[in-house]
């Protein structure tokens, strides 16, 4: 699936595979921006997901957009 992750000013693109959890999408995003995943927050339609939930049970699909949020 690719999704469109904001992150400040920017919009990154990040492809995973259709069953991938949020914590797969937090190390990738960790990649990409150098963001540890434990200060990472992810948000989807206004709640923040939990590392250990698949992302399509959340209600995550191709297309989707999310926002990273970093806790200090």
């Amino acid at each position: 699936m690719s999704l469109s992750v904001k992150h400040g000013a920017a919009s990154l693109d990040v492809a995973l595979p259709e069953d991938a959890t949020v914590a797969a999408l937090q190390l990738e995003l960790e990649r990409l921006t150098t963001v540890m995943t434990r200060k990472q927050k992810l948000i989807f339609k206004g709640k923040v997901l939990v590392a250990s939930q698949c992302l399509r049970d959340v209600g995550v699909t191709s297309g989707s957009k999310l926002m990273l949020l970093v806790a200090e």
